[in-house]
């Protein structure tokens, strides 16, 4: 198998993962503990993808951010891998990018000491070049942040053609910083508008596998 792309970077939560009931859980609990009304489910839906402070910061004052955050985390934690899963196919998706010889990272917000331990937990991690996330005491905030430390970790140069594959426009735009296109998944969270401003979209796993190995 070949593929037109060099290296491939993933999003996590909607993308890989299918996580956006256990997220949306924890931030309507994070809301109701800092004292701000809860949104329908559509509009938490919406809200999954840019990092925890960020989706606080919308509906907290700016004095909860840090307590809130914290709080949210810690929930995090304590859910464990609860509600969590791969989307059915990524994990043999993943595995034939690998042995095809295409070198992965990760490229999300989660905290990425969480992106690792969700890896090694549904036993994809091996498939991994690099795993980058949020890592907010190394200036690693945004996605844009996460994406340029996937291209240093992955040492990736002009002659390259990194493809990110998300399915937020947070994903599109973050990895426009670098230079690099994004194809959307539809499985994922986004509102159907965000779709044109990605480099194409996918509607299946399997269209995803036809994308990115010829």
């Amino acid at each position: 198998m070949t593929s037109r792309w060099s290296h491939v970077l993933f999003d996590m939560d909607g993308t890989l993962l299918e996580s956006g009931d256990a997220i949306m859980g924890r931030i309507a609990r994070t809301f109701m503990e800092y004292g701000a009304a809860v949104p329908d489910r559509e509009e938490l839906r919406l809200l999954l993808g840019p990092p925890t402070h960020e989706i606080l910061g919308r509906y907290l004052k700016p004095e909860q951010l840090v307590e809130a955050t914290a709080y949210y985390r810690g929930l995090a934690e304590a859910d464990g891998m609860s509600g969590l899963a791969l989307f059915d196919g990524i994990h043999d998706l993943v595995r034939d990018l690998h042995d095809a010889g295409i070198p992965l990272a990760t490229a999300t917000t989660k905290l990425r000491v969480e992106a690792a331990r969700v890896l090694n937990h549904f036993e994809i991690g091996q498939y991994f070049a690099a795993v980058q996330g949020a890592d907010p005491e190394n200036g690693v905030n945004t996605k844009g942040d996460v994406v340029a430390a996937c291209v240093r970790d992955l040492a990736l140069g002009t002659q390259d053609r990194p493809v990110m594959v998300g399915d937020r426009i947070f994903d599109v735009h973050g990895a426009a910083r670098c230079g690099i296109p994004t194809v959307m998944c539809s499985w994922g969270y986004a509102d159907e508008r965000e779709f044109a401003v990605a480099y194409t979209r996918v509607s299946s796993v399997e269209d995803l596998r036809t994308e990115l190995l010829r």
